[in-house]
């Protein structure tokens, strides 16, 4: 909502948590020179719409948000002249909380007769775009009875891809930049249950 001027309701978003996630999956983030990080993310198409989603993705070590970690939050916005900017700090534990609290009720009593010129409109139905339309790339893994028949079938429906796993009763690869509803189709045509899912950012 500060960000594009428009609420944003959980109902738009695409939200999903780390209860899937496995310290293989850890392993394999590890050898792509990657962390597993809970994201939350948001963007806008060059039609102007956003999108917004909150999910757990591999981020590669050259990314600052790859060493966020513990009490600390990260924020990382990709700004037209100025590139990158990387918003950094404690955002848990009780002294931390406890002081952002007591700045806010500071910063109100400071300014009871000032108005802040800060809203947003309420969102269209169709403002926020549907996140399988959104480009993006996957880490998939999955279980399998025939890990070489599997494999032929990944390659046949994904075309590039990059395998993860060695031969055995799990297979693991990445996905080349696709739509991501195209990605979900051709998993569901390899005929695989996925273990886990996982966005790559």
């Amino acid at each position: 909502a500060i960000s594009y001027g428009k609420l944003l309701t959980i109902e738009k978003l695409s939200v999903c948590g780390i209860r899937n996630i496995r310290s293989i999956d850890a392993e394999i983030a590890g050898k792509l020179n990657c962390s597993i990080k809970l994201i939350a993310r948001a963007g806008r198409t060059p039609d102007g719409e956003i999108y917004a989603s909150v999910a757990p993705e591999f981020v590669y070590e050259t990314c600052p948000l790859s060493y966020v970690d513990d009490v600390f939050n990260g924020v990382l916005l990709n700004c037209n002249m100025l590139g990158d900017a990387m918003f950094y700090g404690r955002g848990a534990g009780k002294l931390p909380t406890a002081s952002a609290v007591v700045a806010d009720v500071i910063d109100c009593v400071k300014h009871m007769k000032a108005r802040k010129y800060l809203d947003w409109a309420p969102a269209e139905d169709d403002y926020v775009v549907n996140y399988l339309d959104i480009k993006t790339r996957l880490f998939i893994r999955a279980k399998t009875d025939d890990y070489n028949a599997d494999k032929k079938r990944i390659i046949d429906n994904f075309g590039d891809v990059r395998f993860l796993s060695d031969e055995g009763d799990e297979i693991a690869f990445v996905t080349g930049e696709n739509i991501e509803r195209e990605l979900r189709s051709g998993l569901e045509k390899s005929g695989l249950k996925a273990d886990a899912v996982i966005h790559i950012l």
